[in-house]
């Protein structure tokens, strides 16, 4: 199940570009992104939810909110990543437990690492769809340095998010509450 909704997170945050997406014609992205990172979200929640499983639910929502762009394979790499880590670092997580703002500040560092390789290798990596290249190639034998190194950062985007997940399932936080969200 971990393994499913790590892809979901994935293909949810653009990593890789769905197909009908291209073919729609939509642009690179949001028009005003500043509107989009601050949008709210309202869930529905039991009554008899911990304050701190509350606050774990809110940074997940507010984590998934980059998924609700309109990304495209022709989408700069590194912007489309930055955007994302400029969306993570926004999140407040003052009234998580401890274990959680932990294990989603590995997960943010996982992502800046992401990023600062994308940048270094922004003339191989240009676009999500370079990207999605590359990382459909993940669980096979990397055949080059940049294989390698790309599985590196996908298995710790992928291993700290699951972190989060783990945590989050704890305090009885369920997937469909912060994936299906608006």
């Amino acid at each position: 199940m971990h393994t499913r909704l790590f892809v979901r997170h994935l293909f949810a945050l653009g990593l890789v570009v769905a197909i009908p997406a291209v073919l729609c014609g939509c642009d690179g992205g949001p028009e005003n992104r500043s509107e989009a990172a601050e949008r709210t979200v309202s869930v529905k929640v039991p009554e008899s939810r911990s304050p701190e499983a509350q606050a774990i639910l809110d940074v997940l929502i507010h984590d998934a909110a980059p998924s609700k762009e309109e990304w495209t394979a022709e989408t700069s790499a590194v912007e489309q990543t930055r955007y994302i880590v400029g969306t993570m670092k926004s999140i407040r997580l003052g009234a998580c437990p401890e274990e959680f703002r932990a294990a989603y500040e590995a997960h943010l560092r996982a992502w800046q690492k992401e990023l600062r390789f994308l940048m270094d290798h922004s003339d191989e990596i240009e676009t999500l769809g370079d990207w999605s290249k590359l990382i459909a190639l993940e669980g096979t034998e990397a055949r080059s340095n940049l294989e390698r190194q790309a599985f590196e950062r996908l298995a710790e985007v992928r291993e700290t998010f699951l972190e989060c997940v783990r945590i989050a399932e704890q305090y009885g936080v369920s997937e469909e509450e912060y994936s299906s969200s608006p």
